[in-house]
Formats: structure tokens, C-alpha cells, sequence
């Protein structure tokens, strides 16, 4: 169990956290926010890279800084733009990475070639990093996150510069893992946490917003996300800020959001791209009265 009690987190002078207060269990976290809203400043809080001015993290009801190493041993973190060595073969990185965690040979032989099949590269062992594709480098990238079989892992931004299909597969792995771990997925691509977060915490201006369920969230908006196909002109109308989705159909528009009020509109069922765009209309003054 994870345990983040910190009412203020600095990143130099920058007050970038504020009053976090968090309980994580075994299950996958969504961790959203807009850029600069404090997930990185969070991760590296999480992962004792960043202490807190005032405040704890705490693992299995321990602070961090007093089990040092032991701590370090249930971790896994898989970082936005992971150093993979392209001149190594991938069983080489992992036995490199094995070593710089401070495992015994005995103990990573094996599980770095289970590893490989697990993150579906055994058939590219003979394969340089280097001649990896970008959902490869990712997989392998997850393997080296895996190797000390942590309890809580990491992955910031885990699905950047995927295709679809790089994306099931990873999503599929990330799922099996949740069922004996913590597992923390930062990421802008919301679409990648849909069907998979057990919770989302939404992060803004260094402060959790909320911290539920898809479904929560989701019922939310009931009776608020609409769609309509509209002309030039009434698009031209449009409040920008209310709409989460727009299709340019030659001479007219097929527009999705917050715009009960158009002539035409349908009710149609919210997604997590909804919900975003929802919080930014709560947090920004004077915006979410216009829904």
C-alpha cells in the first residue's frame, strides 16, 4: 500500500504541489492533468527523487526515506524517454539493468529471458536496440521496469509514439500486471485509460481534483455531452471552449460537446475526453457556467 500525505512539494523554488493526500492498492491509476499540472513533480515524489517541505510518503505504513534500499525493491519505473543503449542486444540491456538494481545473477538470468516472451520480444533477441521499432523500445522498456518484480510500477507517458495496435498490446500487459501490483500510468492520451484504470486521478495546478472511477466520472456527464451537425456559420458561434470534438464535413461541421443549446443537437454518451475538457470548464473561472 502507498500512502502520499504532502501538503507542500517545491521543485526548486516552484511550489508545484499542493495539500496531496492519496491511499493507492493493488489496481492501475490513471494519473491525467494539462501540461505543468504536476504529475511529473508527483512521480518524482513517489519515487524519493523530490522530498517534501511538509508531508510523507509512506510504503506499507513506512516512510520511504527510512526503508532506503528496501523500498527501492518493490519499485519499477519505466520513464517518459528511457536510455535503452541501442548497441545492445535486448537480453544484454536487461542483464545490464539487473546488475545496476543490484540483483544477483541467479536471480535475473531466468527471469529476464521469461521477461522477453512475456513483452512479446523473444523472437527478436538476435535483434540490436537500435533496429527497434518505437512500440519494441516500449516493451522492453516495460521488461526492465519488471525485472525486480516490483510491487509498484511506474510508467510516465508508457504509449507515446504507439500505433493502435502497439497500444492493445500494451494495454492487454498492463492489465494482466494489476493484479498483485500498484500501477501508476501518467499519460495525456486518455483514450489509453479508458478501459483499463481501476481509478484516474486528475491532476490540476498541482492540486488533486478527483480521484474515482471511470464510471464515476463518466456519470458525471450524463445529460451534458451532445453532438450536432451544424452549418459554417453556426460553427463560427461556437464558444471553442465548449467543444471536446469537431469533423469538417465539406460544407459543414460534425461537432461534439457541451452545446445542449444547438439547434439539432442529440444527446450522446460522455467519454474521458468529455470528462477532461468538463474539469477544465470547473477549474477555469467562468467558463463552466456556460454549460
Amino acid at each position: 500500500m502507498l500512502k502520499v500525505e504532502c501538503s507542500d512539494v517545491f521543485y526548486g523554488k516552484n511550489h508545484v504541489l499542493y495539500n496531496v493526500d492519496l491511499q493507492l492498492d493493488y489496481g492501475i491509476y490513471g494519473l491525467i492533468g494539462e501540461n505543468g499540472a504536476g504529475k511529473t513533480t508527483f512521480i518524482g515524489l513517489i519515487t524519493g527523487l523530490l522530498k517534501p517541505k511538509k508531508g510523507r510518503v509512506l510504503w506499507n505504513d513506512v516512510e520511504i526515506g527510512k526503508l532506503g534500499r528496501k523500498y527501492y525493491d518493490n519499485v519499477g519505473y519505466l520513464p517518459q524517454f528511457p536510455a535503452l543503449y541501442g548497441e545492445f542486444y535486448p537480453i544484454e540491456f536487461l542483464y545490464y539493468m539487473a546488475e545496476l538494481k543490484g540483483m544477483k545473477k541467479k536471480e535475473y538470468k531466468d527471469r529476464a529471458d521469461k521477461l522477453l516472451d512475456f513483452v512479446g520480444l523473444g523472437h527478436e533477441r538476435k535483434k540490436r536496440i537500435c533496429q527497434f521499432s518505437g512500440g519494441m523500445r516500449q516493451r522492453l522498456g516495460i521488461a526492465q521496469a519488471l525485472l525486480n518484480n516490483p510491487k509498484l510500477l511506474i510508467l510516465d507517458e508508457p504509449t507515446a509514439g504507439l500505433d493502435p495496435r502497439e497500444r492493445i498490446r500494451f494495454k492487454n500487459i498492463i492489465t494482466e500486471l494489476s493484479k498483485d501490483k500498484i500501477v501508476i500510468l501518467a499519460t495525456h492520451i486518455i483514450s489509453d485509460i479508458e478501459n483499463i484504470a481501476n481509478e484516474i486521478i486528475f491532476l490540476s495546478q498541482g492540486r488533486i481534483i478527483s480521484k474515482l472511477t471511470a464510471d464515476e466520472m463518466l456519470a458525471e456527464l450524463e445529460g451534458k455531452v451532445y453532438t450536432a451537425k451544424i452549418d459554417e456559420y453556426t460553427y463560427e458561434t461556437i464558444d471553442r471552449s465548449l467543444i471536446s470534438r469537431v469533423i469538417n464535413c465539406n460544407d459543414s461541421y460534425m461537432v461534439r460537446g457541451f452545446i445542449k443549446g444547438i439547434q439539432g443537437a442529440v444527446e450522446t454518451k460522455p467519454t474521458l475526453e468529455d470528462v477532461f475538457l468538463y474539469k477544465m470548464l470547473e477549474i477555469n473561472e467562468g467558463c463552466h457556467d456556460k454549460i
